[in-house]
């Protein structure tokens, strides 16, 4: 095989021997001594609307310096240089109309003006705001859309490897400190439904706000950050917004009411007014169209969008509609379909309109490191199986021409599509009714190597048949990434990849088989697990196996209140069992000498757990420890760690971490396992009490007493070695996140906050590890703010994210081999 050294241009040079042929030499081409001329280019913005394009002239040496005959480009609606006017696109129409109706609104008579950075859910809430502040005697003023010096600041600013449409957040707040507003609104919008079901803003979009106080010119005093839950008592958040905003703006509580009231109303007529425009233009619709789904604030922001549903629209030369203006029947019932994020609702509302309806297809337009999108693609691809279907992502690195020919691969799929009866929307259901599981095998995931053995025991322990997992190999995880997008966080890779090799290496009859896969009712993706392993289940011939989903949804999986508390107790044995290792090891005298017994103490409390006698072996567990021969006198550097749940405690997924850091001659704290069990409850009680729901708010703490009554026995059982390993309350962890986040915002980066911060100001932590899997929400935000919490506490923070790649641990060894002496190696 021959390789032209210039292959690249191959096409470009064959391209131009077939124009010269067909000229004849006639051409008016201008480029053949181009090489020999000098070129200068420079660049201007565009003034004929609102996309304000930077294009590009150049000065070529020897030609008219008139600007009609310099060569230019960047023109993003796609006219000609010397039009002066944009040149409008028809078939793009209803995105200009919804554009048009966001920004709806005269300005009042007033001189005073709150700044509103036009990112994430300002792109649906604006008319809210704009409403609530005009109420107020106050006028809104907008960043506008992003453009290159935005997406440059943001780049700059950016402290996390954040998705587009976040990092631009900090240029478009960076603008804003140079605009002449009196105040500046940046809300942590939670929840924004009013349905049956939980409707989350993106976990970006409930913390953004707690991103920019490292920005240079940060003002505290003008900042507006007020909270929002619609699923509060209205007076919770008409508190809330007072507290925010109402010393600063010198306005009552009776205004603060009076503007909330108008607030919705203007939000509740642009809602109105695209649902009208939607159905206007799709009731006589007889071509086809293009549904182009995404999140507002990217497909309505051209630079962050690169543009795309433009592109699309003039390329296929079909009308293309954003989801919003789809038409809704109200027949979904969010709750049976775990869909808990508010714009994966719309999204999948429009999706299965689309699938319905023969000339209307779905382009998915989405970002790198999208969360909530690397679990809806998939839910997608199923709705609209047997369509045309693409996917287009963005990150700041693209271009609009860098998608041509995909979209125009796409007008053959479509044209060549021969319409065929659709399925019914079948996305994976939780239903209300409790499945029998008892004549089952139930598989626990393998996330802690105590734990989930524990777990297992506790089932077998009530009557059911039930085994932990195998420890994850790189086999497992190869099988899961296969199955999987691989965009999705690594514990949604590693769990299915380790059941699907169970499953295929002994041949189980899938029918006699049951998965273990608690979830969360939102924000964070760990909600949507069980949805994605319904569906590759499904589709590798495993839809006989139940999946054992615990929730209130369905009476916890018809799990009785004493296995509940069975697993919480398997839960603290695991985690004591941890700690007493990590205490010890370091200092033993006999190398080995703590592993060996750790394993053997597993052994023998997963026996003792099943057969009810658990309290009196883990006692005698305790003496064994207490008993290993220890260096009295040595003192390693503590390093303590923190982060989301599964990596943390699997230690396939982080490299075994814990084994790491004691080899580079640390000594290991690691957050528990039940942090995170106590912390569902414990939001659970938060939420309760903003809702006014007393009966919720008496069950939760019925539930802390219980769980904290198990906790100090085994703290009092194991205080000799343990005194200095005490948990810090979820009082404590809230008080100590609350001055870089509200606690409020629905995800474990509270947790890891929090948890840090003691770690470094009380536990005496010569460095704390942030472990997470590789585009993790709230991993990825922490990691933001932590460069704030080291500057306040003088102790480092290293985040890792791991994505199931061998070798991330090396970067943590060079913080710890600056800690620790030579002579402290292990």
């Amino acid at each position: 095989i021959l390789v032209s050294p210039y292959c690249h241009v191959l096409g470009a040079y064959g391209a131009a021997l077939i124009a010269a042929k067909r000229t004849e030499g006639e051409s008016r081409f201008r480029g053949l001594d181009l090489y020999k001329r000098r070129i200068e280019l420079s660049s201007q913005e565009c003034p004929y609307c609102a996309n304000h394009c930077t294009i590009t002239f150049a000065e070529i040496e020897g030609d008219s310096a008139e600007s009609s005959a310099r060569p230019s480009w960047g023109y993003a609606c796609g006219k000609e240089p010397e039009e002066r006017r944009m040149r409008r696109e028809v078939n793009y129409a209803l995105f200009e109309k919804r554009q048009e109706l966001l920004m709806e609104g005269e300005p009042i008579e007033s001189n005073k003006t709150v700044g509103i950075p036009m990112v994430l859910g300002f792109y649906t809430y604006l008319p809210f705001w704009r409403g609530f502040f005009n109420s107020l005697g106050y006028n809104v003023k907008t960043t506008g859309k992003t453009d290159e010096e935005v997406i440059e600041e943001g780049g700059k600013l950016s402290s996390a490897d954040f998705c587009l449409p976040v990092k631009v957040i900090y240029g478009h707040f960076a603008r804003l400190l140079k605009m002449e507003v009196d105040f500046v609104l940046l809300p942590h919008m939670l929840i924004m439904g009013q349905g049956d079901y939980y409707s989350y803003v993106c976990p970006y979009g409930q913390m953004f706000p707690s991103l920019v106080p490292s920005i240079p010119g940060y003002e505290k005093d003008k900042v507006l950050s007020p909270m929002v839950d619609l699923t509060w008592a209205q007076k919770e958040n008409l508190g809330e917004l007072y507290a925010a905003i109402g010393t600063k703006l010198e306005v009552s509580r009776a205004d603060i009411k009076k503007a909330w009231d108008a607030g919705w109303v203007t939000y509740n007529r642009f809602k109105q007014k695209c649902q009208e425009e939607g159905e206007k233009a799709l009731e006589p619709l007889n071509g086809k169209g293009i549904v182009v789904l995404g999140r507002p604030y990217s497909l309505h922001d051209g630079k962050v969008s690169s543009n795309l549903a433009l592109e699309i629209a003039k390329i296929l030369k079909v009308p293309v509609f954003p989801p919003d203006f789809i038409p809704s029947d109200g027949s979904i019932h969010w709750q049976e379909h775990r869909m808990f994020w508010d714009y994966g609702q719309t999204i999948l509302n429009a999706l299965k309109y689309t699938s319905k309806h023969e000339n209307l297809f779905s382009i998915y337009v989405t970002h790198f490191a999208c969360g909530p999108d690397s679990c809806l693609i998939t839910f997608a691809e199923k709705v609209m199986k047997g369509k045309p279907f693409m996917i287009l992502e963005v990150d700041e690195h693209s271009s609009p021409g860098g998608y041509t020919t995909r979209i125009e691969a796409f007008a053959s799929s479509i044209e060549s599509y021969k319409p065929a009866p659709r399925p019914s929307f079948d996305l994976p259901r939780l239903g209300k009714a409790i499945p029998d599981y008892s004549d089952r095998k139930v598989w626990i995931p393998p996330m802690h190597p105590v734990g989930s053995r524990f777990f297992a025991a506790v089932f077998r322990k009530h009557g059911i048949n039930a085994e932990a997992l195998p420890p994850t190999d790189r086999i497992a995880m190869n099988i899961g990434k296969a199955l999987t997008l691989g965009k999705e966080c690594l514990p949604a890779v590693v769990t299915i990849g380790t059941l699907v090799k169970k499953l295929r290496e002994e041949g189980l009859d899938p029918a006699k088989q049951a998965f273990f896969m608690p979830s969360s009712d939102g924000p964070c993706r760990f909600g949507q697990y069980v949805n994605l392993h319904r569906i590759i289940l499904d589709r590798q011939g495993y839809k006989d196996l139940f999946i054992i989903n615990p929730s209130s949804y369905n009476s916890y999986a018809g799990l009785t209140h004493s296995i509940q508390m069975n697993l919480w107790e398997a839960t603290l044995y695991a985690d004591f069992l941890t700690k007493l290792r990590c205490k010890i090891k370091p200092y033993e005298l006999t190398l080995g000498q703590t592993q060996q017994l750790f394993e053997e103490s597993t052994k023998r409390m997963e026996k003792a757990i099943e057969e009810g006698n658990d309290g009196r072996i883990f006692r005698k567990i305790v003496d064994e420890f207490k008993a290993i021969p220890i260096d009295e006198n040595g003192k390693k550097p503590l390093v303590g760690i923190v982060g989301e749940i599964y990596v943390r405690c699997d230690p396939f997924s982080n490299e075994g971490v814990i084994e790491f850091i004691e080899q580079e001659g640390g000594e290991v704290w690691m957050a528990p396992a039940s942090e995170f069990l106590s912390y569902t409850n414990y939001s659970r009680m938060v939420r309760a009490a903003r809702q006014k729901n007393t009966k919720s708010l008496l069950a939760g703490k019925v539930t802390s007493w219980l769980t904290q009554r198990g906790e100090h026995r085994l703290y009092k059982i194991a205080s000799d070695l343990l005194h200095d390993r005490i948990e810090p309350s979820l009082d404590e962890i809230h008080q100590r996140t609350e001055r870089y986040m509200p606690f409020e915002c629905g995800t474990e980066a509270v947790l890891t906050l929090g948890r840090a911060i003691i770690f470094a100001a009380d536990n005496g932590a010569a460095v704390v590890v942030n472990v997470s899997p590789f585009t993790c929400m709230p991993g990825t935000y922490t990691s933001a703010v932590f460069e704030r919490i080291q500057a306040d506490y003088g102790v480092p923070v290293v985040s890792m994210f791991y994505d199931g790649e061998e070798g991330t641990n090396e970067e943590l060894g060079v913080y710890l081999r600056n800690l620790a002496p030579p002579n402290n190696l292990i």
